[in-house]
């Protein structure tokens, strides 16, 4: 099974439009945990409604709501407790799935390379002529991010690699890992960059990022 991990706080429109997106994905099976943190706005009901249309589509939906705005790395963690799958996806609710086998191939990579802890998708840019957002990033010894090959056509890069991190917008996980160095560490929220620690930490435990 994969788990796929959507967090979600108020701004209901981008939640729609990446879950309805989701429903194409044609891995099975699949599990989504649809993590609520305090929308005020139509979320709650974007995801019950969503939870019936996964069923249909084969899709297990499940839901954790946090009255409060918890933070994305207390509702990722909470996520992986929750989890069943041998693989784990984290995807922020502001992305469109654009192919319907994406799941399949970062699980096959996976499978295929057991010492790479997380691998990231090529993201693009929503509007046309669709370039590259990310692919992974590079942190400098001054601790300034660059995100690899951002601004380049979305064909510049075809061939997988290795990076230094992966941003969690994104990723997908083996169990095994997390179970080998641990969750996404507390200590950095409410502010960001627990994803690019978590990289640092399986690399220092000898894996890789691609």
């Amino acid at each position: 099974m994969i788990s796929l991990v959507i967090l979600h706080h108020n701004k209901s429109e981008y939640s729609r439009a990446c879950l309805e997106s989701v429903l194409h994905s044609s891995a099975r099976p699949l599990e989504v945990i649809n993590v609520d943190n305090g929308s005020r706005d139509e979320t709650p009901r974007v995801l019950e409604s969503w939870a019936m249309a996964a069923k249909n589509a084969g899709i297990e939906a499940r839901t954790h709501r946090f009255e409060e705005n918890a933070g994305a790395i207390v509702g990722r963690n909470t996520a992986l407790e929750m989890a069943r799958g041998d693989y784990i996806v984290f995807l922020d609710n502001d992305t469109l799935v654009a192919q319907r086998d994406w799941l399949q191939k970062l699980q096959r990579f996976l499978e295929d390379n057991e010492n790479c802890a997380a691998v990231a998708p090529k993201m693009l840019f929503p509007w046309q002529p669709f370039d590259i957002e990310c692919c992974g990033c590079g942190v400098s010894k001054r601790g300034r991010i660059q995100y690899i090959a951002r601004g380049e056509s979305r064909d510049s890069v075809s061939e997988p690699f290795p990076v230094q991190c992966a941003i969690s917008a994104c990723w997908m996980m083996p169990r095994r890992w997390i179970e080998k160095i641990g969750v996404l560490d507390e200590a950095y929220s409410p502010v960001q960059y627990e994803d690019l620690d978590w990289c640092y930490r399986a690399r220092a435990a000898g894996s890789e990022i691609w």
